[in-house]
């Protein structure tokens, strides 16, 4: 607790150099004890469920993207059998107008549904949404049988391992240009998988089993000047026919 007293402390005190042209904000809040953690964040007025995150370690993310915290609220309730601490935090960026305050900050909708066990938790049915900065975890969106289509934000540089594993019925992916690495297994049992569009230039390294069962009549749009770069890598070489150029 103190530690992360510490960190807010020195989080506000930098959070009061000089404003620019205009301010974007964040609300940021966390729920529960050690054992029951729950980090929402409020973007746009949309909740997003950050899972059992260490508040001081979304705070630090934040904060390496130039988020700085400009009020906290903190409240002690107590319940039986626990103690639950609730907090508030507004954060708050600087930034000229034509910029985006939101850069490196990727929200990623993804399709599922808990319950609130509290009556202090935000309930959210049949979406959450997953907070990345530059890479889509392993097994982000495995199993998930909601997804017809994804266009993977431009941030993005990393899919890990099972990223999409089984998503039954996704049909289109769009690979961001930014893209360097493919995990094992990425886009794996994805049957109903037909269009890949991969925006990059070079050909990002692909893990085996990457396109685990991709289906023979399933096309990877690549860009036109890149089709031979992709047809010869060690790794998309096994999907040459199916490689084609496309004009992005």
């Amino acid at each position: 607790m103190k530690k992360l007293i510490t960190l807010l402390a020195a989080m506000v005190i930098a959070g009061s150099v000089s404003a620019q042209s205009q301010t974007a904000y964040l609300d940021l809040y966390q729920r529960g004890n050690g054992q029951h953690l729950r980090t929402t964040l409020i973007f746009n007025q949309e909740p997003i469920y950050l899972g059992k995150k260490n508040l001081g370690e979304v705070l630090n993310m934040l904060a390496e993207l130039g988020w700085k915290v400009d009020k906290t609220f903190a409240v002690r309730r107590i319940g039986i059998p626990i103690t639950r601490h609730k907090f508030h935090i507004i954060l708050k960026k600087e930034y000229q107008v034509g910029e985006n305050p939101f850069e490196g900050l990727t929200l990623t909708y993804n399709l599922y549904s808990f319950s609130a066990n509290d009556e202090d938790s935000i309930a959210i049915q049949q979406k959450n949404v997953l907070l990345f900065k530059k890479a889509i975890p392993d097994n982000a969106f495995q199993n998930n049988h909601e997804l017809t289509e994804f266009s993977i934000p431009e941030a993005v540089t990393i899919i890990g391992s099972s990223a999409f594993y089984n998503c039954e019925n996704l049909r289109s992916i769009i690979i961001p240009q930014k893209i360097t690495h493919i995990g094992k297994f990425a886009f794996g049992e994805c049957y109903k998988l037909k269009n890949i569009y991969c925006r990059a230039l070079t050909p990002p390294s692909l893990e085996p089993y990457a396109f685990l069962h991709l289906s023979h009549s399933a096309q990877i749009y690549v860009p036109k000047t890149s089709v031979e770069l992709y047809k010869k890598n060690k790794g998309w070489e096994k999907y040459a026919k199916q490689i084609v150029g496309y004009d992005f």
